[in-house]
């Protein structure tokens, strides 16, 4: 997938120790951590943003009517 994308666009991080371990377990099993962490990323995005898009809506609407 990512073969025939064009990924021009770069986002600096910070990683624990931890989460940096895990990377690097990652690779060890031949998985490679960027594609992983888009995926994570796409996947984590697909579920949490009608939640985000409802509450964000619902603090909307007390502002307009505080009754």
């Amino acid at each position: 997938m990512y073969a025939q994308m064009k990924l021009s666009k770069s986002y600096r991080i910070r990683l624990s120790d931890e989460d940096l371990q895990l990377l690097n377990k990652l690779k060890k099993l031949r998985i490679k951590p960027t594609t992983f962490l888009r995926n994570a990323f796409r996947e984590k995005i697909q579920r949490e943003l009608p939640k985000l898009i409802e509450t964000e809506n619902k603090r909307k609407e007390k502002i307009k009517c505080p009754f």
